[in-house]
């Protein structure tokens, strides 16, 4: 067996609030942009893309925005570095398992994903750490979620409490590698209750129609 070097950091962020999330994705844009990164800001759901683009816009920060689904979609990222904006803020209608980019990006760059929500079952987050591993270069995959969020809730998120009680909320967030493993674990088992995966506009509406016997315990 070939164990193959993972080429990404990955990291959940947990907030006590929606608000407080959105107001922190929008002050890391900032800092990685101040930092010469390449910035990919990413929502699954349209309700999701809205909200984020308020907050966007509210804070007059320029993005180069996409709407397409990985298995079409080609990133020139050497372009983007060029550009003016140098952060794309990607919706992505119907991410697919197969991800073959063909990025124009050397080794010396640096690139940073940064997710305003998990999408319910794993296989769709899984297509972007497949495409940060495609890459030439390191990067980093983080995750923006809020206590209140179903993804949470179906993670045990009332479990979770002793855990945030015990390390506390540093910089407005708590983040552990224990939190994102109960996250893909929760997506597991959310996908073996689901009884499809039918593409709706946020992430209430997915449980209701996709996993109604799970969404109505959470």
């Amino acid at each position: 067996m070939v164990l193959i070097k993972k080429k990404y950091t990955e990291k959940d962020k947990i907030f006590r609030t929606q608000s407080l999330k959105w107001e922190a994705l929008c002050n890391d844009i900032i800092q990685y942009l101040n930092k010469k990164y390449i910035v990919l800001t990413i929502t699954y759901f349209d309700q999701s893309f809205k909200t984020l683009t308020n907050h966007l816009n509210n804070h007059s920060m320029e993005y180069i925005q996409i709407e397409a689904d990985w298995k079409t979609l080609h990133l020139n990222l050497k372009t983007i570095k060029a550009s003016r904006a140098n952060h794309i803020l990607l919706y992505n209608k119907s991410i697919q398992l197969s991800v073959n980019p063909h990025a124009d990006i050397s080794k010396k760059e640096k690139v940073c994903f940064l997710m305003a929500e998990h999408y319910p079952i794993y296989e769709s987050d899984g297509c972007i750490y497949s495409f940060a591993q495609s890459l030439a270069c390191t990067s980093e995959v983080i995750f923006y979620t809020a206590l209140d969020e179903l993804i949470i809730k179906a993670s045990g998120g009332e479990k979770m409490m002793p855990f945030i009680e015990m390390f506390g909320f540093k910089n407005g967030c708590i983040d552990h590698p224990l939190i994102t493993q109960s996250i893909k674990q929760a997506q597991k088992k959310i996908k073996h209750e689901s009884i499809g995966d039918q593409k709706v506009n946020s992430a209430q509406a997915w449980f209701y129609y996709n996993c109604p016997n799970l969404g109505k315990t959470i």
